[in-house]
């Protein structure tokens, strides 16, 4: 019985730590804003343009990242 409950912990594990994606400008003006509304495995994609401003992630376990790459994106942070 103890394998069983294992396997069917196992299979249920991937589909809860599923995030979403938040949309920057799209969903959310600004990287923060969308960090601020993220829970831990939601990723914040970030569209091409310059960005600048505080970033906090408040201990949450996201990704940041950007929709069209480094090349068109420009990410910057200060406190």
């Amino acid at each position: 019985m103890v394998k069983r409950a294992s396997l069917v912990l196992c299979l249920l594990l991937p589909a809860t730590s599923v995030g979403g994606t938040l949309h920057v400008p799209g969903d959310y003006p600004s990287i923060q804003s969308a960090i601020n509304a993220a829970v831990d495995g939601d990723t914040v994609l970030v569209g091409p343009g310059l960005w600048a401003g505080p970033i906090s992630f408040a201990g949450k376990e996201i990704v940041v990242r950007s929709s069209g790459g480094y090349a068109v994106t420009d990410i910057h942070t200060f406190s």
